[in-house]
């Protein structure tokens, strides 16, 4: 049965893109950008996965842990401008009434998330982890597992990006791909994840019916 729910956090509980926006376009130079960005440009690349976005922007692939890190620090600053997705306060308070494990593992910074619940004067998640690439979230999921000591079968995955996908699969734990963060819906079900979301609600309702924990709510 159903135990423990892992959370990303960019895209999937924060919404964080058109701050991620400003902050790379005021970095351009630092980051070495081609050029700056706008909304509708950032759309359109949400139907890609990433290897192609560094294609069509001319970014090496090998350059985006360290653009990564500088990004995450310039945030830092900046982590009082972030606002919850719509309904996801609700849906993770209900997830911890109804007796769920939470866990956060993300590509952002542990200073940061922690940050921002502090902000928000939010203590819910048992853990934060970040994983030490935006590729080895895999690594970080299973030694989760691990530590937990409990069945892959036990926990689930909430994510907003086909990397998230990627990553669950190596991992084999299944995933709830949700459709309001940086990928589009078109792009997750390529990634073929295991049930997909579009409403923290029906997120909620997913994880129910994973659990059978109707009775519950």
């Amino acid at each position: 049965m159903l135990k423990h729910i892992i959370f990303d956090f960019d895209g999937t509980v924060v919404d964080s893109a058109s701050l991620y926006l400003r902050l790379c376009n005021d970095m351009a130079d630092e980051l070495r950008l081609p050029c700056s960005l706008s909304i509708s440009e950032l759309r359109e690349l949400s139907g890609m996965t990433i290897k192609q976005r560094c294609k069509k922007l001319n970014i090496p692939l090998y350059k985006l842990p360290v653009m990564n890190i500088m990004v995450q620090e310039k945030l830092k600053n900046h982590i009082h401008e972030l606002e919850w997705i719509d309904g996801i306060e609700d849906a993770i308070l209900k997830l911890k009434k109804m007796g769920f494990r939470l866990t956060i593992i993300s590509s952002n910074s542990v200073s940061n998330i922690s940050r921002f619940f502090k902000n928000k004067n939010f203590d819910v998640f048992d853990e934060i982890y970040s994983s030490k690439g935006i590729f080895d979230k895999h690594h970080a999921i299973k030694k989760l597992i691990k530590k937990l000591d409990i069945k892959r079968s036990e926990a689930v995955y909430i994510g907003d990006e086909f990397r998230d996908i990627k990553a669950c699969k190596k991992a084999r734990v299944s995933i709830i791909s949700v459709t309001w963060g940086f990928d589009s819906r078109g792009l997750l079900e390529k990634g073929k994840p295991d049930f997909i979301a579009a409403t923290p609600d029906e997120m909620v309702n997913i994880i129910c019916n994973m659990s059978d924990c109707q009775k519950n709510m």
